[in-house]
């Protein structure tokens, strides 16, 4: 006899497969990815290459390492000449933010011509600190932008400062003046220099030296280039 509810004794009553369940999709919303610093917008240096039109120069973070323990950030300038078109050349500068949040980014700052030869020169600025900004001079040479050196060294030009030290730089064609300021062991005054370049070729050579003792920096001695600006 069968037994009620069962296939026979000790038997086990089989449940029917059911279908694999799927996860239901994610609805999280990604974390946005910070964009890539843009290119700087191109900036009129005045007339670069000599053949009295105005010429354009750009700032361009390549976000490559540059090799350079100080300046760890490759850069491309970028010089559009009515005469010679597109110009670039490689420096290295500062790592800045990519997210937008760089309040003092590495860029062109103007053209000023500092020996007087009615070509400009192209200022850049590759770096900064709390309150000191570091600037390169690029000039066109034998038809190719080229950066300026300075004691055998890329120009790397201080500007600005704070209470203990000083640095700024000025135009007086034919000379290139570059300044600056340290204050003595005891704070009772200042050790200021002043040295005087002219331009040969791609190297700024020392003419003239002078270190004094003053009271106070005169950051007025040595007048501004005129068309740099702060971009």
């Amino acid at each position: 006899m069968a037994l009620a509810g069962g296939c026979g004794a000790g038997s086990e009553t089989l449940e029917p497969a059911s279908a694999p369940v799927t996860p239901p999709a994610s609805t999280a919303t990604p974390a946005p990815q910070p964009a890539a610093a843009q290119p700087e917008t191109w900036r009129s240096v005045g007339d670069v290459d000599g053949d009295g039109k105005p010429d354009l120069a750009r700032v361009v973070d390549t976000h490559r390492l540059s090799g350079d323990e100080l300046r760890a950030e490759r850069y491309r300038l970028d010089l559009r000449s009515s005469s010679l078109g597109l110009q670039t050349v490689d420096f290295g500068g500062d790592i800045e933010a990519t997210d937008g949040s760089e309040t003092d980014p590495n860029r062109v700052l103007g053209g000023a011509d500092i020996d007087g030869d009615g070509s400009n020169e192209v200022f850049v600025q590759i770096g900064h600190g709390a309150s000191t900004a570091f600037d390169a001079i690029f000039r066109v040479w034998h038809s190719r932008i080229t950066r300026v050196t300075l004691d055998g060294q890329p120009t790397e030009l201080a500007s600005g400062g704070s209470v203990g030290s000083l640095g700024w730089f000025g135009c007086t064609p034919p000379l290139f003046t570059v300044s600056g300021a340290g204050a003595t062991p005891n704070w009772k005054a200042y050790v200021e220099t002043t040295d005087r370049y002219r331009l040969a070729g791609t190297a700024l050579v020392l003419v003239s030296h002078r270190s004094r003792r003053v009271a106070e920096p005169d950051d007025g001695d040595s007048p501004l280039c005129a068309g740099l600006g702060d971009g």
